[in-house]
């Protein structure tokens, strides 16, 4: 459970005690110190909670898709960086027709992959790699 969803289930519990909002924050602040909630976010969901809200969980949002970011772009990225080391950073986001960050973010964070001698390799490598 993340803390979000943790301090949200303790506002819920304080609402359903009959107690303040100013008292659930208050209680809050000692419970998870410098980690609590805003004072708005804690009355926002007591207010929430007030009107008949049951579930703790975040709202879905709409928004835009990550459509550049997902498995099958990985593998692709993952294949092309394997069967040729010399390929940069914008030849690979020309060829899959994707954004210089997300093909950058995709071989750094995702498949771990850090420039040594202008070529993109693990930075864990192999018997057989070395």
């Amino acid at each position: 459970m993340s803390e979000n969803t943790e301090q949200r289930v303790c506002i819920k519990f304080y609402h359903k005690l009959e107690k303040t909002a100013t008292e659930t924050y208050q209680m809050l602040l000692l419970a998870y110190g410098n980690e609590t909630k805003s004072r708005t976010r804690v009355f926002e969901w007591f207010k929430r909670f007030k009107e008949g809200r049951i579930t703790v969980e975040s709202d879905e949002r709409e928004g835009r898709p990550l459509t550049s970011r997902n498995e099958e772009m990985i593998q692709k990225i993952r294949t092309a960086t394997r069967d040729n080391r010399r390929l940069t950073i914008m030849k690979l986001s020309n060829e899959f027709q994707i954004s210089f960050g997300s093909d950058q973010t995709i071989l750094t964070t995702v498949l771990d992959m850090r420039r040594v001698a202008a070529k993109f390799v693990p930075n864990l490598l192999s018997d057989e790699q070395k």
